[in-house]
């Protein structure tokens, strides 16, 4: 949220750019910006999430009703 309240922080938010995403489907997945709308009130982010096949959303994935825990980073895969 900091983020996306901040000018420097928005415009790090541009399309091409990696970022983790944490939501009710996915922990730690890794997504690339592919589209910010113009509109700075609502703005959205179209991204591509990469995952595993069968992880695609589900509302009665028992994902959902987990905490978002923040990221660490153990819990990222680091390539050697």
């Amino acid at each position: 949220r900091a983020v996306l309240e901040s000018v420097n922080g928005l415009k790090a938010l541009s399309v091409g750019r990696v970022v983790i995403v944490n939501n009710s489907w996915h922990h730690n997945a890794l997504g690339v910006i592919l589209q910010v709308s113009s509109d700075a009130v609502n703005r959205t982010f179209t991204v591509l999430i990469i995952c595993e096949k069968g992880n695609e959303e589900a509302a009665n994935d028992e994902r959902t009703h987990k905490a978002i825990h923040p990221v660490y980073s153990t819990k990222l895969f680091i390539p050697e």
